[in-house]
This record gives C-alpha cells, sequence and structure tokens, in this order.
C-alpha cells in the first residue's frame, strides 16, 4: 500500500496542493479550493434558498454512505460563490457522488489525514495570510458553522488532494501542442499581440490543468464502474 506516502510530503509547494484543489473545485464542486477562499465564501454564504427540492431525506447512497437533500442544497450555495453559476439539483447530487468516490478510495488507501494534520495545514496558512484563528471562528459561527465542523470538512478535502496528487500524473506538455493551442488562440483572438515565447508559460499551464482535470474525470469514471450508487429520491 502506497497511501501513507501522501502523509510524508510536506516538501510538496503550496502552489501544488493548490493546482490539486482547483481540479477538486472543478471535481468536486470546490469545497475547500484554499483556506482563505474558503474564509470569503463563509462570509457571504447563507442558508440556501428554497428552490422546491426536499431539503431532508436521504437522496442517494455510495457504498452505503448516504447524501442527503440538505448536503445537496448546501453544495448549491458553495457552488454558486466559489463559481459564480449556480446548479441544479441534479447537478449538485452528481458532484457530491464524484467527491464521495474520490473520498472513499482516498481513506480505502490509507490518505487520510488525521484532525491534528488537517489543524495544522488550516492554521499555516491562516498565519500566511495574517488571519487570526478567533477571527476566523467568528466567521464560521456567524453562520452557524463551528469550527470543529469546518475542520472536519477540510480534512476530507485535503485526504482527496493528498490522494489526487499522489495518483494523477500529468503527461508532459509538448512543443507542439503549446504552439498548436496558440496559433487556434490567435484564431479565435485576433487582436492578440503577445508572441507565442510571452504566453508559453500560460499555455502549457492551461493545458496542464486540461490534462489534470480529463484524468480525474477518467478515475472517478472508473470509481463508479466499481461502486454500489442508490439514488433514493429525485430533486
Amino acid at each position: 500500500m502506497r497511501g501513507r506516502t501522501a502523509h510524508s510530503k510536506r516538501s510538496r509547494t503550496t502552489a501544488s496542493r493548490f493546482r490539486n484543489w482547483r481540479v477538486i473545485a472543478i471535481i468536486a464542486g470546490a469545497t475547500a479550493v484554499a483556506v482563505v477562499a474558503a474564509v470569503l465564501i463563509v462570509a457571504a454564504v447563507s442558508a440556501p434558498d428554497d428552490n422546491g427540492v426536499p431539503d431532508s431525506g436521504v437522496v442517494a447512497t455510495v457504498d452505503g454512505r448516504e447524501i442527503s437533500a440538505a448536503t445537496v442544497g448546501k453544495m448549491q450555495v458553495r457552488y454558486h460563490y466559489t463559481h459564480g453559476r449556480g446548479l441544479t439539483f441534479e447537478q449538485a447530487l452528481e458532484l457530491l457522488i464524484r467527491e464521495e468516490l474520490l473520498y472513499q478510495e482516498a481513506t480505502r488507501l490509507d490518505y487520510q489525514l488525521t484532525r491534528e494534520e488537517a489543524e495544522h495545514e488550516l492554521l499555516t496558512e491562516l498565519a500566511m495570510k495574517g488571519i487570526a484563528r478567533r477571527d476566523f471562528e467568528a466567521q464560521l459561527e456567524a453562520q452557524g458553522i463551528s469550527y470543529d465542523e469546518y475542520l472536519q470538512e477540510l480534512q476530507k478535502q485535503l485526504t482527496i488532494a493528498y490522494y489526487v496528487d499522489d495518483t494523477v500524473h500529468i503527461p508532459e506538455i509538448t512543443e507542439e501542442e503549446a504552439r498548436e493551442f496558440y496559433l487556434e488562440y490567435k484564431e479565435r483572438y485576433p487582436d492578440e499581440t503577445r508572441t507565442f515565447e510571452e504566453m508559453r508559460y500560460f499555455i502549457i499551464a492551461i493545458l496542464e490543468e486540461q490534462e489534470e482535470v480529463a484524468s480525474v474525470l477518467l478515475l472517478v469514471e472508473e470509481l463508479k464502474e466499481k461502486a454500489d450508487i442508490v439514488y433514493t429520491q429525485s430533486g
């Protein structure tokens, strides 16, 4: 089992972790893309509006793990504030199912972080951004979220992040692929004045992220094939 290697990777850069959190944001609805972003989200988010979907009851199970309608509603709000657009009930449920699949596999392979490890990551990030823990807790409390509840969710998201980081490998972007992207971009935006060399780093970053997203989606589909997913209600 290779899962525990994730715990030894404390030398990985913050940029690397955030890159994977952005990928998870696409796959799993941006539950904890970054601590600072989460602080802003918590400050802005209120309870989901009543949009006609059930606010209680189990709507799906993933290998026996229940997903409630209330959880789906929270995902809809969370996604709106992290992506600037809404999700239908069904779309939010599918994101939660993807998240649960990744989390269960990460846990099975022993990538799960402890509460202490998650809290260390949180406090380190808050310190880097000059946010006092008491101020962070106050923002959580104002939205009806306890510090322990937030930490539990962060622990889950970090577990997924380390698993994804250790499992998904991005193929190297070739010079030919980057130049092809640049030519297509120039065709679409003929007023662009920057040269390929000026945009090279940006282009490679975009192509790498596209490859990573595709790889994670493929991983999710593989996990889906092996999972027992049951829909118990319709939103």
